[in-house]
């Protein structure tokens, strides 16, 4: 009787840890996880003047040692100098840019203009169309009633877009307040991390263990150097669908093709929107306009923008942050599938400190 009563439990033992283990992974996944990650979100909300000032005080770290350290100037001068430079490049930049981009920019907005009269015209047309072929061709009520329930349910989508982009552009304005006091804030933070870089450091080296102190630090540059070679990627990857299409675009002839390759690529910077929010619409509208060629043109090079920047995407992260492309591609893809948009940058920083932590580890170093 005992032997089979042991025998039994050591058969349901393993089944209930493993009931309950599963248990225990589905609440956290849907009940703790998005719970943890909404805590995570305000923080990083509260925090981000701070977390901003923090990125650029080390951006600009390697100016502010140049001036300390081969010009000789304090370090108080040499921030306001380092980032006063900084500043200044930035708004010479887009002073040329806005040059160039101010004469295509007209040309567009009256292209825009024609083509918005374009639309409405085509619309009227459409609408003027169907109700002539429903007053000679009498249709059963049932097809009537679908196909004005259709045009009904169109006219209410762009009333719901319109009315969406108002909403969207009164928001922004609301939160312009908040955006500039971050900036400001974020300015000031940053002058005063770096001005007294060596102070906020050893402030919480004092509380940190000696044994810890030298994995932290490889953690911290091998943060750092991903940080720098991120950024570093996002400006290669971005030039690259920047050039593409200004190339493209030239050779199919149109006269701004600049300023749409630069639109292209500020939204570029947008995960959820990328070029296809610029070329998906464009070359429909041509081929409703009857610009088949066109718009067969666009679908075409906005495939091959598409396939380069997959195809260098992995390769240029790995280069720039020290990971093999295959698994930065499976980070990427996984962060996305589990923190959506910003899944894309997490996912490699997650692994980059995985990979960290396994060489420190290796090397006995904790």
């Amino acid at each position: 009787m005992d032997n089979d009563i042991t025998r039994y439990l050591k058969i349901l033992l393993p089944i209930t840890i493993g009931v309950i283990g599963l248990l225990g992974f589905y609440l956290i996944i849907y009940y703790i996880f998005p719970v943890a990650v909404d805590i995570v979100y305000v923080i990083l909300g509260a925090l981000s003047p701070f977390i901003l000032a923090v990125i650029l005080a080390i951006l600009v770290d390697p100016i502010v040692k140049f001036f300390v350290l081969k010009i000789k100037l304090p370090r108080s001068l040499s921030v306001i100098i380092s980032l006063m430079l900084i500043f200044g490049i930035i708004i010479l930049l887009l002073i040329m840019l806005s040059s160039h981009l101010i004469i295509e920019l007209k040309e567009l907005s009256d292209v825009l203009s024609n083509l918005s009269n374009d639309f409405m015209n085509l619309g009227w047309k459409i609408v003027q169309d169907v109700r002539a072929f429903i007053s000679n061709n009498p249709l059963p009520v049932d097809v009537r009633k679908a196909i004005e329930e259709n045009i009904s349910g169109i006219i209410e989508s762009v009333k719901s877009f319109l009315g969406a982009s108002s909403e969207w552009l009164i928001s922004f304005l609301a939160k312009l307040p908040i955006i500039i006091t971050i900036a400001l804030v974020s300015f000031v933070a940053t002058y005063f991390i770096s001005k007294d870089k060596d102070n906020i450091y050893n402030f919480f080296i004092k509380m940190i263990p000696i044994e810890w102190i030298k994995p932290l630090n490889k953690i911290i540059g091998t943060m750092t150097s991903a940080l720098f070679g991120f950024l570093r990627a996002q400006a290669i990857l971005i030039s690259v669908t920047t050039i593409l299409t200004i190339i493209g675009l030239s050779i199919l002839g149109l006269d701004y093709s600049f300023s749409v390759g630069v639109l292209t690529g500020i939204f570029d910077l947008i995960p959820i929107l990328g070029p296809g929010a610029i070329f998906i619409p464009w070359a429909i509208w041509n081929l409703i306009v009857g610009k088949t060629k066109f718009a067969i043109a666009l679908i075409i090079l906005y495939a091959i923008i598409v396939i380069i920047r997959q195809m260098i995407e992995p390769k240029v992260l790995s280069h720039s942050i020290g990971l093999h492309p295959l698994a930065t591609l499976m980070a990427i893809f996984i962060g996305l599938r589990l923190l959506g948009v910003i899944g894309l940058f997490v996912g490699p920083i997650i692994l980059l400190l995985i990979k960290t932590f396994i060489e420190i580890n290796q090397k006995g170093e904790i």
